[in-house]
C-alpha cells in the first residue's frame, strides 16, 4: 500500500544506491559496460510489460544502473587533469570577497582560458599598500595568473572540505599573488545562458543589499538580514555564526524550506480568490523560483522549490498524497542533475529534516487532535508548538553530531524565538522593497527586530550547558543512531495510542 501511495520513494532509493555503488567502482573505463547493461534492462522491462511485478523490479534495477552511469560519468569528468604550471585566465567574481588573515577568498568563474566555464575557489593575497582588493565585488571581472591545485582538506574532521568543493562545482583552488591580478571587463559570451543569468542575478542581489545599507542598518543586523532574506552569508562573522550554531538556530541562516514556506503562505491566498487557479498557481511557482534564483540556487532551496512545484501541480489537478512523492521527486531530479549532491551536508540535513517531518509529525498531530479533556487540549497546544522543531532537530541530530561534533541543548527555546522572528523579517523585507515611501520606518523596525533576535540567541548560547561539544562518531554509528531514533518513535507511538484509547 505504501509503495502505491508513494511510488517514487523506491525509485529515489534505487537511484541513490546506484550512485553510491558507481562511486565505489572508480574505474571509469567500464562506463560503456554499464550503458549496455542499462539498455538490456530497459528493453527487458518493455518485454515483460504484462508481468507487473517483474517489470517493477526491472525498473528499479534500471534506475540503480542509471545511478551507476551518472556516478561514473561524474568521476570521468572530475578526473581530467588540471593545467600544469602558471595559467593566465579571465574570470568573473561569483561571491562577495571575504576577508581572511592574509588573503581574501572568493569564487571565480573562468570566462576565457584553458578552463573556461569552470569554477575556482580563489585566495588572493592582500596588498595592504594599495588595498585594491577592497574594490573587488561580486560580478566584477578580473585577469589573473596562478597555479591550479586539486581541492584538499586543511584539517582532520568528518567534514570533507575537498568533497564539499567538488559537490558545489569547484574544479580547483588557487592562490593568486597580489601582483598577478587586476580588475578588467570580461566577455561573458563564452558562458552558458544559465551562468550569465546567474551572474546578473548576483549583481542584482548586491544592489538590493546596498538598499539595506542606504537606510543605515547596523553591521550585525545587516549581515543577518542579507543571509535571511537574500541568501548572502558573506557578511556573517565567525562569532555570530557560532552563536547561531550553539543555540541551535543555525538552520535559519541557510536558505531552506522555511523561507520558501513563508513566501508560499503569503502568496497562496491569491489562489483561493482567483477563478483560474492553474494560472494563479503558475504565478506562485514562478515567484518562488525567481526568489530561489536570486538567492543563489542553494541546494536546500532547490529541493524546497521542487517540492512546492509538485504540490502546486497536484493541487491544481486536485490530487492528494503528494508529500513523500514530492520529496522523492526532488531527490531524483537533484541526483540526476548533480549526482555528487548526495555528499552535500546541506542536502543531507534538509532531506532528513523533511523526511522526519513527513513521517513522524502526522502521528504527533493526530495524537494531539484526539484530545478530549481540558488538560489534554492544553498538552495538544504545547505539542503542536514544539513538535516541528523537535522532529526536524531529531532528523538532523545524527548528522550534526557526525559533522560538527556538537549537540545544541536549547534548540527548542531558540526555535520558539527564531521562527516567528524570521517570518516577520521575511514579510518585512518584502514590504521594504515594495513600499518605497515607508522604507525608512520599515528598515528601522527590521533592524530592531533582528537586533533583538540576535540578542536572544546570544543569551541562549551563553547559558550553562548550551551545547555538548567534542563528540565523535563514524558513519556506521550514524546509521545505528537513526535506527535507534526510529525504534524509540515506534515504541512511543504505541504507548501514546494506549494512553489515548
Amino acid at each position: 500500500m505504501e509503495n502505491r501511495l508513494n511510488p517514487l520513494l523506491p525509485v529515489a532509493i534505487s537511484l541513490l544506491l546506484g550512485i553510491i555503488a558507481g562511486e565505489q567502482l572508480e574505474n571509469t573505463n567500464t562506463l560503456w559496460v554499464w550503458l549496455v547493461a542499462s539498455a538490456v534492462v530497459f528493453f527487458s522491462a518493455l518485454w515483460f510489460s504484462r508481468h507487473k511485478y517483474l517489470q517493477s523490479v526491472l525498473i528499479l534495477l534500471l534506475t540503480a544502473l542509471l545511478g551507476v552511469v551518472l556516478a561514473l560519468h561524474r568521476l570521468e569528468t572530475e578526473s581530467k587533469p588540471l593545467p600544469e604550471g602558471t595559467t593566465m585566465y579571465k574570470a568573473v567574481v561569483m561571491s562577495e570577497p571575504q576577508m581572511r588573515r592574509k588573503t581574501i577568498s572568493c569564487d571565480l568563474l573562468i570566462t576565457a582560458g584553458e578552463m573556461t566555464g569552470q569554477k575556482l575557489k580563489a585566495y588572493i593575497i592582500r596588498d595592504d599598500v594599495t588595498q585594491n582588493y577592497k574594490r573587488l565585488h561580486v560580478g566584477d571581472g578580473i585577469i589573473a595568473s596562478s597555479e591550479m591545485e586539486q581541492p584538499r582538506n586543511f584539517n582532520a574532521s568528518n567534514f570533507d572540505y575537498s568533497q564539499y568543493l567538488k559537490v558545489h562545482g569547484f574544479k580547483a583552488i588557487t592562490f593568486i599573488h597580489r601582483n598577478r591580478w587586476r580588475k578588467a571587463k570580461v566577455d561573458l559570451s563564452g558562458l552558458s545562458y544559465f551562468q550569465r543569468t546567474r551572474i546578473a542575478a548576483l549583481k542584482f542581489r548586491k544592489v538590493l543589499i546596498s538598499e539595506y545599507q542606504k537606510e543605515g542598518i547596523a553591521e550585525k543586523e545587516l549581515a543577518v538580514m542579507a543571509a535571511l532574506t537574500l541568501g548572502d552569508k558573506s557578511m556573517l562573522d565567525n562569532k555570530l555564526r557560532n552563536e547561531y550554531s550553539v543555540s541551535g538556530a543555525a538552520h535559519v541562516l541557510a536558505m531552506s524550506g522555511l523561507h520558501l514556506s513563508v513566501i508560499f503562505a503569503l502568496l497562496s491566498p491569491l489562489v483561493i480568490g482567483c477563478r483560474n487557479r492553474r494560472w494563479a498557481w503558475l504565478i506562485v511557482i514562478v515567484t518562488i523560483w525567481g526568489f530561489v534564483f536570486l538567492a543563489g540556487m542553494a541546494t536546500s532551496l532547490v529541493r524546497s522549490a521542487l517540492m512546492l512545484t509538485v504540490f502546486a501541480f497536484a493541487a491544481s489537478l486536485n490530487r492528494g498524497q503528494v508529500s513523500l512523492n514530492a520529496l522523492s521527486l526532488a531527490a531524483i531530479v537533484l541526483m540526476i542533475c548533480q549526482p555528487s549532491c548526495i555528499h552535500d551536508v546541506g542536502f543531507q540535513m534538509s532531506f532528513m529534516a523533511v523526511l522526519f517531518l513527513l513521517t513522524m509529525l502526522p502521528s504527533v498531530v493526530r495524537w494531539s487532535n484526539d484530545a478530549r479533556t481540558g488538560l489534554q487540549r492544553l498538552i495538544r497546544r504545547g505539542c503542536n508548538l514544539a513538535a516541528v522543531p523537535i522532529v526536524a532537530q531529531l532528523g538532523v541530530l545524527p548528522l550534526v553530531i557526525y559533522y560538527f561534533g556538537r549537540i545544541p541543548c536549547y534548540f527548542l527555546l531558540a526555535n520558539i524565538i527564531v521562527i516567528p522572528c524570521v517570518t516577520l523579517i521575511l514579510y518585512g523585507a518584502m514590504a521594504f522593497f515594495l513600499l518605497f515611501p515607508l522604507r525608512h520606518w520599515i528598515a528601522a523596525a527590521l533592524s530592531a527586530l533582528v537586533g533583538e533576535m540576535n540578542g536572544c540567541l546570544q543569551f541562549v548560547a551563553s547559558l550553562p550547558g548550551a551545547s555538548i561539544e567534542g563528540i565523535h562518531i563514524n558513519g556506521l554509528q550514524v546509521v545505528l543512531l537513526y535506527a535507534l531514533i526510529f525504534v524509540v518513535y515506534l515504541l512511543m507511538r504505541k504507548v501514546l495510542r494506549i494512553l489515548m484509547a
